[in-house]
């Protein structure tokens, strides 16, 4: 047997790697152009004008006639023919290729040149090339016919890139469209998978070239979850391919529910298995406990953060109406220490982030929290006192306090005064407090002696 690879993949080490689409205008949240997925590119860098005729795709290493057009528009098999004539010489060449080298694209490698967000041609802006149509170009690659063959090839239209199946325009032995010429096995910043095309039809089509990274057998595995990965590629596909019905922005908001590890409730969405999401109801912790056990027993069953602490709700009583009325105490800054301590204590033992409620109400108070560790901190009775406008005098504070402290982000700063990084991690413990009671010897005592 030759030519036979067995290597494994599984996903994690991909062949191919795929180039982004050029959609630069983004439409909706979540489409081509908001996401950026792919090897990124820059029409300015992409392209080598090799000044012999012959064009470099840096992106992915192929070959290209500089002149688009000078091979004209001939029937399916006379193009493969021209193409596998052309040498040195012709169509402006001055590179000392042979004829037999160079040959007409498949699909894939023809697709490799659109940019999508250009049209006319739909090829990246200030590209390089001479005599560019905006009809149809064909490709090596033939509709699958079987032993029997095909009466049809594939074909893309470079007025916008697309790919054209009318039953009229693609037919070999009648349709006259452009073709083009490529050379090389690539290189570049991505690798080309094969089409996977492996009949062949005629001399120099896709079936007998095979250009391109050969497919996997088996390609896809069945993650036994819902999903499938592709291993050339990587990605992770949805099993159930006619699961999200409805209109294109319903598709581009469709999400699935995040794996959970230490959840062992499952649910199907979509065929997809997936731990169950916990409802959002508060875990209430005992703020003076001396055990730590409840919150990381939390940490490891997955929540998502902790807010360290919400005050109770305290009705009080009218003496005259006999009657129990809702009393909203807001909170002082004295409430500051118990959210302060417990951050700093558990800050860098968890992998919940840690939200600081009640006491907060400058920017000292924010600054402070940060370094013990606080990844939120929440001004909700500061607010209702001065109003959201307060916050604007908060944050600018919090710069300039950064600023002339000359520290550069809040990541610099979180967490370093916290039990695990501070300089003096004893200061969190209850054995401290007497320390700090010989300290007051600024409070009088009156009637002692």
């Amino acid at each position: 047997m030759s030519g036979a690879n067995f290597a494994a993949y599984d996903g994690t080490n991909p062949p191919v790697t795929l180039a982004a689409t050029g959609q630069q205008l983004s439409y909706a949240p979540g489409d081509d152009a908001s996401t950026r997925k792919g090897v990124a590119w820059s029409p300015a860098t992409r392209f080598t004008d090799n000044q012999d005729g012959t064009i470099t795709d840096t992106l992915s290493g192929l070959i290209w006639l500089k002149d688009a057009g000078c091979l004209g528009s001939p029937l399916w098999s006379d193009g493969l023919t021209a193409v596998n004539q052309l040498e040195s010489g012709a169509c402006g060449l001055t590179d000392a290729s042979s004829a037999g080298e160079w040959r007409m694209p498949n699909l894939a490698e023809l697709e490799s040149l659109i940019d999508v967000s250009a049209s006319f041609p739909a090829l990246p802006v200030n590209h390089p090339f001479l005599n560019v149509s905006g009809g149809a170009y064909w490709s090596s690659t033939s509709y699958y016919g079987g032993v029997g063959g095909s009466t049809k090839a594939w074909i893309i239209r470079f007025s916008d890139g697309r790919y054209m199946n009318d039953s009229g325009s693609n037919v070999k032995a009648t349709s006259m469209n452009v073709i083009w010429a490529v050379t090389g096995t690539g290189g570049g910043g991505i690798k080309l998978q094969s089409t996977g095309f492996y009949l062949a039809y005629s001399s120099g089509d896709d079936g007998s070239v095979k250009a391109g990274v050969p497919l996997i057998f088996p390609r896809f595995l069945d993650n036994n979850n819902g999903t499938i990965t592709d291993t050339m590629t990587g990605l992770v596909w949805l099993k159930q391919a006619d699961c999200i019905h409805g209109q294109r922005s319903d598709a581009l908001t469709f999400q699935l529910p995040r794996q959970r590890a230490m959840r062992p409730q499952r649910r199907l969405v979509c065929g997809y298995v997936a731990h169950a999401q916990p409802k959002r109801t508060p875990q209430p912790l005992r703020p003076y406990a001396d055990q730590y056990g409840p919150v990381f027993r939390l940490d490891d069953a997955g929540a998502d953060g902790l807010v360290l602490f919400n005050r109770f709700y305290q009705p009080d009583i009218d003496l005259e109406e006999l009657e129990i009325r809702p009393n909203v105490l807001l909170s002082s800054q004295q409430a500051l220490r118990l959210p302060l301590t417990w951050i700093g204590i558990l800050h860098g033992k968890l992998k919940v982030s840690l939200a600081a409620s009640s006491g907060v109400h400058t920017a000292e108070d924010v600054i402070k929290l940060l370094m013990v560790g606080a990844n939120v901190t929440m001004l909700c009775s500061s607010l209702m006192r001065h109003g959201v406008n307060h916050l604007r005098h908060v944050e600018r504070e919090v710069r300039e306090w950064m600023e002339e402290h000359e520290y550069e982000s809040v990541q610099q700063m979180q967490g370093s005064m916290s039990q695990v990084r501070g300089p003096d991690p004893g200061a969190f413990e209850r054995a401290q407090y007497m320390r700090a009671v010989k300290g007051m010897t600024h409070i009088h005592m009156a009637g002692w002696r």
